[in-house]
């Protein structure tokens, strides 16, 4: 099954025959009157004689006339072209509707951001998505190929884990901006909402068409290709394929980086900051990593410039977790206090290090004796195995620092063992 911009094709009567199931009809029994299918395609057999032409309805008759033309054989080649038509475009809507609904009550991702994270804006959401598909043109791309599961008897099954992902990912993604009350608002959050499905629907086509060998430049035209015609096709709109390709990589070899949007800017931003909190929540070599411990990860992304930080501000309140935010964003402040590091650096290092306790002090990553903020030798701390780029070994507090770090405790401690105990 292929869809393109006015048309659904079919192959062969079987997977038309999955189609009319999974909208509801039972073709068999179909009558004229009731059907909302329509041929865009005159139907020839193998030996070019008229089967049907376009515009005719299809039917039980119809269908047993095209059956008989294949000799009972549904998966004979027999190309089959139906319009497309709000009414089919309603039918699959509702089974994309009760999908996303089950997300909202995702108990796996729920778990670990906190049972009220999308109930708390449940209606905003869902007025969200309801706008976003006024786009027929997305409700079909949710059922392209390799999108949509059948079971063995071809009855629908659901969609395929990526396309799965992609809701949580969108609602994710709407949830972190959907609190800002700029009137523009609306159209950001709807264009975050299909940018995620269409960033899967990109990666599905990566994984299915670009072959083992292929080349960067293959990769470039395979990813532009499919982007474009995702504009023409799906009428996407130019922000959202903008930033897809600035997603994928592709921009700097076309030239697009140049034609970046502010809209394209915020959606990149937002969708590249939910990619890794959605990576660093779901999957680890030791399981997953706590909302907290994420957050300082991705704190410290947006601090070397790799992701945005006003976006993970929002992600950090839209989660309850402000006081986290603030804490990274302290910790980061005070060790760029310390300039005796190569080039002006900072030696200064926050420890413990996050998921081994609340920071206490800074140490001195190359126990400078000549700093005069340095503790005394006998107060060293030992560090038993390697945190992030600290390596096992004694080393030796700075007073200047830590004496720094507690007064910031003094104001904000208890918010901070507040937010790290309370989930969404």
């Amino acid at each position: 099954m292929k869809i393109t911009a006015d048309a659904i094709h079919f192959h062969n009567l079987a997977e038309f025959s999955q189609f009319t199931r999974l909208i509801g009809h039972e073709i068999k029994l179909l009558r004229s009157q009731n059907s909302i299918m329509v041929l865009a395609n005159d139907i020839y057999n193998d030996q070019n004689a008229l089967l049907s032409p376009a515009n005719t309805k299809v039917d039980a008759e119809l269908f047993r006339k095209l059956r008989t033309s294949v000799s009972n054989n549904l998966s004979s080649k027999l190309e089959i072209n139906i319009k497309k038509c709000p009414e089919m475009a309603e039918k699959l809507l509702k089974i994309i509707r009760s999908s996303i609904r089950l997300q909202l009550e995702n108990a796996d991702i729920l778990s670990r951001v906190g049972k009220n994270l999308f109930l708390r804006y449940e209606d905003k959401l869902i007025n969200i998505i309801n706008q976003a598909f006024e786009n027929t043109h997305v409700t079909y791309a949710f059922f392209s190929e390799h999108s949509a599961l059948l079971y063995n008897n071809h009855e629908f099954k659901g969609f395929d884990q990526t396309i799965i992902e992609s809701i949580v990912k969108a609602l994710l993604s709407v949830g972190t901006e959907i609190d800002d009350q700029q009137s523009d608002n609306a159209s950001l959050l709807q264009s975050l909402f299909i940018a995620q499905i269409i960033l899967t629907l990109t990666k599905n086509e990566i994984k299915t068409n670009l072959a083992a060998n292929a080349t960067s430049a293959d990769y470039d035209f395979l990813v532009n290709t499919f982007l474009e015609r995702c504009m023409h096709d799906l009428e996407i709109n130019n922000d959202i394929i903008l930033a897809g390709k600035s997603f994928f990589h592709t921009t700097e070899k076309n030239g697009d980086s140049e034609l970046m949007t502010e809209t394209a800017v915020k959606l990149i931003r937002n969708i590249e900051l939910i990619e890794e909190f959605y990576r660093l929540i779901t999957s680890n070599d030791a399981g997953y990593i706590n909302v907290n411990n994420a957050i300082a990860i991705l704190y410290k992304k947006a601090y070397h410039g790799e992701l945005d930080e006003e976006t993970l501000h929002k992600l950090s309140d839209w989660l309850r977790k402000p006081a986290i935010f603030r804490l990274n964003k302290t910790l980061y402040g005070i060790e760029e206090l310390c300039k005796r590091g190569m080039n002006g650096k900072s030696n200064a290092v926050y420890y413990p290090k996050h998921g081994y306790g609340v920071p206490t002090m800074f140490i001195c990553s190359v126990n400078d004796g000549n700093c005069p903020h340095i503790s005394p030798a006998f107060r060293r701390i030992n560090v038993a195995k390697k945190i992030d780029s600290l390596s096992p070994g004694s080393y030796t507090k700075c007073s200047m620092l830590t004496e720094k770090l507690h007064k910031y405790y003094e104001k904000d401690l208890s918010n901070i063992k507040r937010d790290q105990n309370k989930m969404a």
